[in-house]
């Protein structure tokens, strides 16, 4: 159960991530004018949107090396999944 609720936060991450990365990527083609560019994304100055699509970029190849989406190696311990931590 656990690893189909992995799963699907992957997934619903990798699609969020994409649409994030596409609307970035349109706004940077159709503006040439850098304070436009931070404006129309509102998230930071130029510099700062680099380092978080490094940040993405290094954390999605390290969840191919991760596999999160598959079932674990041995049981989790219990209460693993459970919040706030008991």
């Amino acid at each position: 159960m656990a690893a189909n609720i992995l799963l699907s936060e992957c997934i619903f991450s990798i699609v969020y991530l994409q649409m994030i990365i596409e609307d970035r990527l349109n706004v940077v083609k159709s503006e040439r004018n850098v304070e436009k560019i931070e404006e129309k994304i509102n998230c930071g100055q130029v510099e700062e949107l680099l380092i978080q699509g490094e940040r993405e970029l290094a954390l999605a190849r390290a969840m191919l090396q991760w596999r999160p989406w598959e079932p674990l190696i041995e049981e989790a311990p219990q209460n693993q999944w459970k919040w706030p931590p008991s």
